[in-house]
């Protein structure tokens, strides 16, 4: 029973009129992907970067969040520039929600390993809503009949799409790595038949530096998240071990209200182009109790030839041959 009610609050929560619920997926290992909340970073590596990565969310929760994403990144050197395509599919409990975007970033160099970096990103939204799956506290659901006894809702599949757009800054050194992403800079509503589902800006910080102890490189990280009314905190210590293994633990929360799991993470680089990494949750709110923890994996596809590198030399005519 309590879990069906935790549902219908999941639910509901997403769908009643101009709703304005915390909205970017949670990722435990967003130190691997960053260009997930920031388009500056498109491009930033010499090499082009393709990054998959799937997480279940309070497994053995019905309904809970699954959230699927994509991103593509390929360095452009000859004009200083980056670009990135990326799709994700968050779903929950009735409710899937889709972006496909498009980004561009540009770096300012100081020095070669010293620069700053802008960047933009287009995003296609949409949002579908099956009414079929959803269940109210006042509805009649039995054998044949589905009745919400709510105005606002209805049986069949809503849905509705808009364009929204994020931006972002990024500094990087030898030591210190420094981003700052708005994700939907304008605000916006997704129409859902009778309903609005607005879309807020929320904002990311994030700080990472790295050292080394014979062959163990430590990183240390943190990514701030925040729309202003709700505030959260990700403390993060990755270490890899002769360039091949990944032995991480990261937290989730700073305070009594906001503390929300602890995670462990283990990763390989399989070979050159391909690393595979796998994070666990463990809960520490209320909802642990009525789930199993959260597992995400990813794998990223790095491959050392980019476009634009370089400028071709100017061509030098032997004068035997002229």
């Amino acid at each position: 029973m309590v879990k069906k009610l935790l549902l219908i609050f999941l639910i509901s929560s997403v769908i009643y009129r101009n709703v304005e619920a915390q909205q970017p997926t949670q990722y435990t290992m967003y130190m691997f992907n960053p260009l997930q909340y920031n388009p500056a970073i498109a491009g930033k590596d010499d090499a082009i970067n393709i990054i998959g990565t799937l997480r279940q969310q309070w497994v053995g929760f019905e309904g809970n969040p699954t959230s699927q994403n994509l991103s593509i990144d390929l360095p452009i050197n000859i004009i200083n520039g980056g670009v990135a395509l990326q799709f994700d599919n968050d779903q929950l409990g009735a409710g899937s929600f889709l972006q496909i975007g498009a980004a561009y970033a540009q770096r300012v160099y100081f020095a070669e390993d010293n620069f700053l970096s802008i960047g933009i990103m287009a995003k296609f939204s949409q949002m579908m809503i099956n009414g079929s799956k959803l269940r109210t506290p006042e509805g009649f659901y039995t054998n044949s009949i589905l009745d919400h006894q709510d105005g606002f809702l209805t049986n069949s599949t809503m849905s509705g799409s808009t364009v929204t757009n994020n931006v972002g800054l990024y500094y990087e050194n030898k030591n210190i790595n420094l981003g700052a992403g708005i994700v939907n800079l304008l605000p916006s509503k997704i129409p859902l038949g009778n309903n609005n589902y607005s879309l807020k800006s929320n904002y990311f910080i994030n700080l990472a530096t790295n050292f080394q102890i014979n062959r163990i490189k430590l990183t240390p990280s943190l990514l701030f998240k925040t729309d202003f009314i709700q505030h959260q905190l990700d403390l993060s210590l990755v270490s890899e071990i002769v360039s091949k293994y990944y032995v991480g633990i990261s937290n989730r929360g700073f305070g009594n209200k906001t503390f929300e799991s602890v995670a462990i993470l283990a990763g390989i680089n399989l070979n050159e182009k391909l690393k595979f990494c796998y994070s666990f949750d463990i809960g520490t709110s209320k909802l642990k109790s009525f789930n199993n923890g959260s597992h995400e994996i990813i794998m990223k596809y790095t491959l050392q030839n980019n476009l634009g590198k370089g400028v071709p030399p100017k061509i030098i005519y032997n004068p035997r041959f002229l």
